[in-house]
């Protein structure tokens, strides 16, 4: 059972394609389960959209030093 806490608004992603979001709140937080069969990669999707930055950021500057 995997069971994860995070704040109004906010989503994690699982794997590549299932965004969970924000769908019941108690008090400013909401919860979310689930039983998964197979190993899949959880990531807070603030971090992947920082990381993605980030990336794009380090493209740009190479591409302007080339």
């Amino acid at each position: 059972m995997l069971v994860l806490t995070r704040r109004s608004g906010q989503s994690i992603r699982i794997g590549s394609g299932v965004k969970c979001a924000s769908f019941e709140s108690r008090a400013t937080e909401w919860c979310w389960g689930s039983s998964l069969r197979v190993m899949s990669r959880v990531v807070r999707s603030e971090l992947v959209e920082q990381v993605s930055g980030e990336v794009r950021e380090a493209a740009d500057t190479r591409a302007s030093c080339a």
